[in-house]
């Protein structure tokens, strides 16, 4: 059974409407998104490296990365909220070594878990089915199903992880933001 508490101070709120002039609580209304919230820690591999903005962490690439390269981005634990069904985020493509934007190399994601005991659970990855583009400013959404990202026995998520697949010789990593479960 999965351990449905929010913790870190995220809670589920009801929904507000405004009727002639005074509030109301929705009680029937869908939870809210739940975000994970929190300055997140970076921890690469394979040489890849990833940097947290205001705004944004760009996951970034070189010539000394190698293939299957990534970064874990950990957020503070957050419990696995009841009613969520996906994980989603917003992704761009990044820049090379030279300062220049691309579509960026192909990744994929798995969630960071840990079950009720807090042991770590082994996630499978998914890869996003989205069009990626070298805009910097068209950010595209990814939305990835729970089902195929959540361990059976997990309690908590700490966060995401990237990786990257067979490594190009024209190398853009990515940037993504607002990482949440809906």
């Amino acid at each position: 059974m999965r351990f449905f508490t929010l913790i870190c101070g995220l809670a589920v709120a009801l929904s507000i409407v405004v009727v002639n002039g005074e509030e109301q609580k929705n009680e029937a209304a869908k939870p809210s998104t739940v975000l994970f919230s929190g300055k997140p820690k970076i921890s690469p591999w394979g040489k890849a490296s990833g940097v947290v903005l205001t705004d944004r962490i760009e996951v970034k690439i070189s010539a000394e990365s190698s293939n299957w390269c990534g970064v874990n981005i950990v957020f503070p634990q957050l419990a696995v909220p009841a009613g969520a069904t996906k994980l989603t985020y917003e992704v761009n493509g990044g820049i090379d070594t030279q300062g220049n934007r691309g579509v960026p190399t192909p990744y994929q994601v798995c969630l960071i878990t840990r079950n009720a005991s807090g042991d770590d659970l082994k996630s499978s990855f998914a890869t996003p089915k989205v069009k990626l583009d070298a805009d910097s400013e068209s950010w595209q959404k990814v939305e990835l199903p729970l089902l195929t990202l959540l361990p059976k026995d997990a309690a908590t998520i700490r966060g995401v992880k990237v990786q990257f697949k067979i490594l190009p010789a024209e190398r853009f990593g990515i940037e993504v933001r607002n990482f949440r479960l809906e």
